[in-house]
C-alpha cells in the first residue's frame, strides 16, 4: 500500500511528500526525480527532443515500477492522471490524496520557483496563466475521480498540510493497511 500525492505542479506534492514520509516512517518516492535519474536528463530536455508522448510513456513505466513497491509516499507528476492505467494503478495500490491550489497561487509559485523555470517545459503555446487555468479545468475531474480526499494548500503551512493528511488517513478505512504497515515497520 502506498500513499499517492496528485495535483498540479507546485501544489506541494514533493515538499509535503518528503515531510509526510518522514512523519509516517515511510519511504519517499518522487516520480519526477526518478525520471531524471532513470533517463539521465531533465523532463524539459526529453520533451524538447522526443515530445510529451515520449515523456508520458516513461512516466507510466516509472509509476508502475514505484507502485509495485509498498510503504511509500509517492509524489506523482501533475499529468500522471491523464493516463487511464496510471489512475488505475494508483487507486488499486494505495490511498490517493489530491493537493489543490487556486490557479493564481500556482501561477505565483511557478513564476518564483527556480526548479520550475529550469526543468518544466510549457504544456502549450499559451500564456502561463491561461495554460494553468485550462489545464486545471481539464485535469480537475481526473484528480477528483481518483482522490480518496483532497487538501487545499494555498495558504496552509506544510506542517499543517501534513497534519491534515494524517487526520484524514485515520478516518479512511482504505488507509488502515498503510498505517498498520507503518506501525509494524517502525
Amino acid at each position: 500500500m502506498n500513499l499517492y500525492l496528485i495535483g498540479y505542479h507546485t501544489t506541494g506534492k514533493s515538499t509535503v511528500g518528503r515531510n509526510l514520509a518522514r512523519t509516517l516512517g515511510l519511504v519517499f518516492a518522487d516520480c519526477d526525480e526518478e525520471f531524471v535519474r532513470d533517463q539521465g536528463c531533465s523532463i524539459d530536455t526529453l520533451v524538447a527532443a522526443r515530445g510529451w508522448s515520449a515523456f508520458r510513456a516513461v512516466e507510466k513505466e516509472i509509476l508502475g515500477r514505484i507502485a509495485a513497491k509498498g510503504g511509500q509516499v509517492v509524489a506523482t507528476g501533475g499529468g500522471a492522471v491523464l493516463d487511464d492505467a496510471n489512475r488505475a494503478v494508483m487507486q488499486n495500490s494505495g490511498v490517493v490524496v489530491w493537493l489543490q491550489a487556486a490557479w493564481q497561487t500556482i501561477h505565483e509559485r511557478m513564476a518564483t520557483d527556480r526548479h520550475t523555470t529550469a526543468n518544466r517545459p510549457p504544456l502549450s503555446d499559451q500564456e502561463l496563466a491561461d495554460e494553468i487555468r485550462i489545464t486545471l479545468a481539464a485535469r480537475g475531474p481526473l484528480y477528483a475521480d481518483i482522490a480518496d480526499f483532497s487538501v487545499v494548500t494555498d495558504t496552509v503551512p506544510i506542517t499543517e498540510v501534513v497534519d491534515l493528511i494524517q487526520v484524514c488517513l485515520q478516518e479512511l478505512p482504505k488507509a488502515a493497511v498503510l498505517i498498520a504497515g507503518t506501525s509494524s515497520e517502525t
